[in-house]
């Protein structure tokens, strides 16, 4: 007796990472010229894994003017 085989689809798992950093950061005048300025960075982050044939990485930092800089 003879079966035939079948094959069954395979489904695609996605998966996905979303991910917020956040830092301050400081700079401090030199030489005593200029004035001190303060920031906060945040970097925004979106991973999309869809297997072998599709990936994604999507993200760039932010940065906001806390204090300090121009008039």
């Amino acid at each position: 007796m003879e079966t035939e085989s079948r094959d069954v689809p395979q489904v695609r798992r996605w998966r996905f990472l979303t991910r917020l950093e956040a830092a301050t950061l400081t700079l401090l005048p030199r030489h005593g010229v200029g004035r001190d300025e303060g920031f906060l960075q945040l970097e925004p982050t979106l991973v999309v894994d869809g297997g072998e044939e599709f990936g994604l990485n999507l993200g760039a930092p932010v940065r906001l003017r806390l204090w300090g800089g121009g008039e």
